[in-house]
């Protein structure tokens, strides 16, 4: 049996792309792509500083994942959930169009610079899948899309305000500053977050609206067909959705590279079965934020960023419908 991980080329050899996908251009993409776009921002202060190294560190880190993007390889073989795949869907559809340029950009220049770059994707069509390190990211995109579409948002991990409504400026809380601006409803909101994360108030203005903030220590008793059903129901009156995966949705002890230290978290099968799960409704956008490249991990290959990437791949699978063959039962199984 062959496994994902044999035989890598070396990082830095060829054109490196997120798991050695087709490199593209905003024109090459049409309504069957899933876009990788890279956005280098940072706020060059603190614990920030070496965020904008995110999108090169994960593609570095997806060669060692890129043969499924590869043709030569007809049959391989996933190790995860030990089934063979095709790797025809992902080489033909997974385009990755670089980073965009905001090297010397002031916020509110880069913010423009990386909606009118998000509306472009979404005018061709296709979904897109965003590696970045800065949270503020999260409010670009949604603030793009939400002046066409109508959002459903899913937070895996990250920070919560303290009040939905009454956003304190000196909380970085994407999700209370997009609800405060209407760019999403709180109906139209599923939040797993850390324990210590979600408070009283958010979960109760949530569950009132129709939302849903669950604990990730409540995540990980649920199964996913529980979760999953989460996810349909705040979906079914949104022409898309966008999901926000923050490194902190995996417990730190794990791989080490978050500057908020967190003990509890979900663990990375669990994290790829929902993001497989997820993957089958009508994502739009998937958000990678929270990981800071430069900070020790545990290995060579920074196990930050290796679980990253490793979750992601139930997102690919599942948004490109590689695994719509498995039982959900048996998916379920596979990832436990």
């Amino acid at each position: 049996m062959t496994g994902l991980r044999s035989g890598p080329l070396p990082r830095m050899a060829g054109d490196l792309t997120f798991m050695r996908s087709t490199r593209g251009t905003l024109e090459d993409l049409s309504g069957e792509s899933l876009a990788v776009v890279g956005i280098p921002m940072e706020q060059n202060r603190g614990p920030d500083v070496g965020y904008r190294m995110t999108p090169q560190a994960l593609r570095e880190t997806s060669v060692y994942f890129g043969w499924q993007a590869n043709p030569q390889f007809s049959h391989p073989v996933d190790v995860d959930v030990r089934k063979q795949i095709s790797t025809s869907s992902i080489h033909e559809r997974l385009i990755d169009v670089g980073d965009i340029p905001l090297e010397g950009l002031s916020y509110p220049v880069a913010n423009e610079v990386i909606e009118k770059t998000i509306t472009a994707i979404r005018d061709r069509g296709a979904a897109s899948i965003v590696l970045s390190g800065d949270a503020r990211t999260v409010k670009s995109v949604v603030r793009a899309q939400s002046r066409s579409e109508t959002l459903a948002f899913v937070q895996l991990g990250g920070k919560t305000p303290p009040d939905l409504f009454n956003v304190d400026t000196s909380e970085q809380s994407c999700v209370g500053d997009l609800v405060s601006e209407s760019a999403i409803e709180p109906s139209r909101i599923a939040m797993i977050a850390p324990a210590r994360s979600p408070s009283t108030a958010v979960s109760q203005q949530l569950r009132e609206r129709g939302g849903y903030l669950i604990s990730t220590k409540q995540a990980m008793l649920m199964s996913v067909d529980e979760i999953e059903a989460v996810f349909s129901s705040i979906s079914k009156s949104a022409d898309s959705v966008i999901v926000h995966l923050d490194l902190s949705a995996i417990a730190s002890p794990l791989h080490g590279m978050s500057p908020i230290r967190r003990f509890d978290g979900v663990s990375i099968s669990k994290l790829q079965a929902l993001l497989t799960a997820v993957g089958q409704y009508h994502v739009s956008t998937l958000i990678v934020t929270g990981m800071n490249p430069t900070l020790n991990g545990m290995s060579i290959v920074k196990t930050g960023q290796r679980l990253l990437v490793t979750a992601l791949l139930g997102y690919i699978y599942g948004r490109l419908g590689i695994l719509t063959s498995l039982q959900r039962e048996e998916g379920e199984d596979a990832f436990k």
